[in-house]
C-alpha cells in the first residue's frame, strides 16, 4: 500500500508527514489518534482520509478501511492512491472484480502510478490471466526496478507461461534485492526444481527454512523435492508449523495440507496422510465446483460433432506435418513418464503441457454461444482446419526441423482427439491409461495449480472418470488405430518392450536413451516433476491398497458405473 503521496496542502505538510512516519514505523495507535484529531479540524482533507484508511487496513479492519478510503474519493474522485489502496482492500476481501476495476481506474488518472501497475499485475496473476499479467508486470518492473515484489510477481507470470529461464532471472533478481525474504528464496527453489536442478532447489528451500523454519512455501517445496524419511527434520517442522495453521491465508492452508499429506504418505502414516488430503480437498471444493451435468453435456456435444457419419464427411486439413506427438489421458495417469521416455530420443523435443491446441481450436474451430465457446461443425472445413494446424505449429515454444518431433502432453487434450485427427492427419496420438483407483487416488492427493475440480471429491472423481472413459471409447470406435493405448502398469514393468512399441507407432528408430528418461534434461512443470527424475520403477503400482478402507466410496461409485477395480 502506498503512503507517500503529496499532502493536501503545504500547510498540512509537517503534521501529515509526522503521522505518516508513525504509520511507517508501525506505531498505528498514535497514527490513528493523530489522523482522527486532524480530520476533526480538517474534514475535507482527502490525503488524511486516505492515510487513515490505510491504518484501518493495516489493522485488518477492512470495512472501516473501505469507509475511510471512500470518503477520500468523495472529496477527490480522481485520487489514484486512494483508488489503488481501496482496490487492495477489496482484493483482501476477495472482491476480485471490484479490485481490478479500482486498479484500472487509478491508472486512468495516473498511468505510471507504480503501486497500481504492480497491484493490477499481481491481481491478474491471481486470476490466472498470465498473458494479460505479463506486460503489466514488465511495466511494473520498469517503473520500479529495485522493487523486489515486482520482480517476484513477474517471475510468477513467466513461470506459468513456461518461460522458465526468464522466470529464473526474475526470481534471482527478487532474491538479490530482498535476500531476507524467504518466499522469494522458496520461489527460486521451485523454478530450479522445475528446471531439473534438484540440488539448487533443495539449497534454496533449506536457506529459506534456516531463516524461517515455518515458511510454508519452503516447507512444501522441500516435501515435494524428495522422498521424506521419518528421521528427517521436515517431519518435526511440519508438526511445529501446524500450530500456526489457523492464522494462514487460505492458499497456504491448502498448500500446507497437501504437502503434509505427501510427507505423511512418505513416512507410512497413511491415516494422517488421508486426513490431510481430505481436508485440503474440502477447502479446494469451495472455490472449484465440479459440474457433473456440464461434463456430460460436453461428452454429448463431442460425440455429436465427431460422430462416425460426420467424420466421414469432413475434409481433413492439408497439413501433412508429423511434428506434434500428442500424449494425453487422465491427469496423473503416466503421461509425464511417457513423454519423458519419448523425449529421450535425440529427434524429439519434450515440450510438456502446452496450451497451443486449446488456443488454436478455440480461435479457429469454435464459436461463442451463451458466454462459452463450443465446437461448430460448420467451421470444420479443410481451410479452417489447415489454418488451425498452422497456428498450432507457429505457437509451439521451441525450434524444430521438419524431420524432428515435439511432444505435447497436455492430458486434457483427450477432449480434442477428434480435432487433432482432422488437423494433423499424420500426427501420432498416444493415450496413457492407468488403474482407475490408483489414477484417481493420485489426483485426490495432488495439489493442482488450477482446474481438475473433479479431484476434490471421490464420488465426483468417479463420475469424471466414467465420462472420460465413455469419450475414449467413442474415439476408439470412430478413429480406430489412429490412437495408441499405453498402459502405465505395462510401461513400468516392461519399459523396453513398451518403449519400442511407442517408437514404432510414432515412426522413430529405436534409441537406447529412451530407457533412461530420468536422465533427460528439460524443464518439467507437471505434478510428476520429482518422480520422473528417478529411474523407472513399479513403486506407484497398486498404491491404492494402502488406502483401501478410506477409498470405499470411490470404489463403490466406480463399480456403480460398471468400471471394474
Amino acid at each position: 500500500m502506498a503512503l507517500r503521496e503529496p499532502p493536501a496542502s503545504a500547510g498540512a505538510t509537517s503534521k501529515i508527514e509526522q503521522l505518516r512516519d508513525l504509520q511507517e514505523a508501525g506505531d498505528l495507535d498514535r497514527a490513528e489518534s493523530g489522523y482522527r484529531d486532524w480530520l476533526a479540524a480538517h474534514p475535507d482533507d482527502a490525503t488524511a482520509w486516505q492515510l487513515h484508511g490505510v491504518v484501518a487496513f493495516q489493522r485488518g479492519q477492512f470495512k472501516l478501511a473501505v469507509e475511510r478510503l471512500s470518503r477520500a474519493l468523495q472529496i477527490r474522485p480522481d485520487f489514484p492512491q486512494a483508488l489503488s489502496n481501496l482496490g487492495s482492500v477489496m482484493l483482501a476481501m476477495a472482491q476480485i472484480q471490484q479490485a481490478e476495476k479500482l486498479f484500472r481506474m487509478a491508472l486512468k488518472y495516473d498511468p505510471d502510478y507504480p503501486e497500481a501497475v504492480g497491484n493490477l499485475g499481481a491481481l491478474l496473476n491471481t486470476r490466472e490471466r498470465f498473458d494479460d499479467a505479463l506486460p503489466v508486470l514488465e511495466r511494473a518492473v520498469a517503473l520500479r526496478p529495485t522493487h523486489a515484489m515486482s520482480h517476484n510477481n513477474l517471475g510468477n507470470a513467466l513461470e506459468e507461461l513456461e518461460r522458465n529461464h526468464e522466470a529464473l532471472d526474475a526470481y534471482e533478481e527478487a532474491r538479490r534485492l530482498a535476500p531476507d525474504n524467504v518466499v522469494f528464496t522458496a520461489n527460486l527453489g521451485k523454478i530450479h526444481q522445475r528446471l531439473g536442478r534438484h540440488d539448487h532447489a533443495v539449497d534454496c528451500f533449506a536457506a529459506a527454512l534456516e531463516r524461517d523454519p515455518h515458511c510454508v512455501s519452503a516447507l512444501c517445496g522441500m516435501a515435494s523435492a524428495r522422498r521424506i524419511k521419518p528421521e528427517d527434520q521436515e517431519v518435526q517442522r511440519f508438526s511445529e508449523a501446524f500450530s500456526r495453521f489457523d492464522s494462514l491465508p487460505y492458499r497456504e492452508k491448502v498448500d500446507f495440507l497437501f504437502a503434509w499429506g505427501k510427507l505423511s504418505d512418505d513416512i507410512g502414516e497413511h491415516e494422517q496422510a488421508f486426513a490431510c488430503f481430505r481436508k485440503a480437498n474440502e477447502f479446494r471444493r469451495h472455490t472449484r465446483p465440479y459440474s457433473r451435468r456440464g461434463h456430460e453435456r460436453e461428452l454429448e456435444r463431442l460425440r455429436d460433432v465427431f460422430s462416425a457419419e460426420r467424420l466421414a464427411a469432413y475434409k481433413s486439413s492439408k497439413c501433412q506435418s508429423r511434428v506434434p506427438i500428442f500424449v494425453l489421458g487422465m491427469p496423473r495417469s503416466g503421461t509425464t513418464l511417457t513423454e519423458q521416455i519419448i523425449a529421450g530420443h535425440p529427434a524429439v523435443h519434450g515440450a510438456g503441457e502446452l496450451r497451443c491446441l486449446e488456443r488454436s481450436v478455440r480461435a479457429n474451430l469454435m464459436r461463442e454461444t451463451a458466454g462459452s465457446a463450443v465446437l461448430d461443425p460448420g467451421r470444420l472445413t479443410s481451410e479452417r482446419l489447415t489454418r488451425a494446424a498452422s497456428a498450432y505449429l507457429t505457437d509451439l515454444p521451441c525450434d524444430y526441423r521438419d524431420d524432428e518431433f515435439v511432444t505435447d502432453k497436455m492430458p486434457a487434450n483427450y477432449r480434442h482427439i477428434g480435432a487433432i485427427a482432422l488437423m494433423f492427419p499424420r500426427a501420432a496420438i498416444l493415450h496413457v491409461r492407468r488403474h482407475p483407483v490408483d489414477n484417481l487416488l493420485s489426483c485426490f492427493q495432488q495439489n493442482f495449480a488450477r482446474g481438475q475440480a473433479f479431484s476434490n471429491d471421490l464420488e465426483d472423481a468417479a463420475h469424471h472418470y466414467h465420462v472420460y472413459r465413455r469419450l475414449m471409447a467413442h474415439w476408439r470406435d470412430v478413429l480406430g488405430d489412429r490412437i495408441l493405448d499405453v498402459d502405465y502398469e505395462a510401461l513400468v514393468t516392461d519399459p523396453e518392450g513398451q518403449s519400442r512399441r511407442i517408437a514404432e507407432f510414432i515412426g522413430l528408430d529405436w534409441n537406447e536413451a529412451m530407457l533412461c528418461p530420468h536422465k533427460v534434461e528439460r524443464s518439467i512443470r507437471t505434478a510428476s516433476q520429482w518422480q520422473v527424475r528417478q529411474p523407472i520403477h513399479t513403486g506407484s503400482v497398486e498404491r491404492w491398497r494402502r488406502y483401501e478402507e478410506q477409498l470405499q466410496p470411490l470404489i463403490e461409485a466406480l463399480q456403480d458405473y460398471g468400471i471394474s477395480v
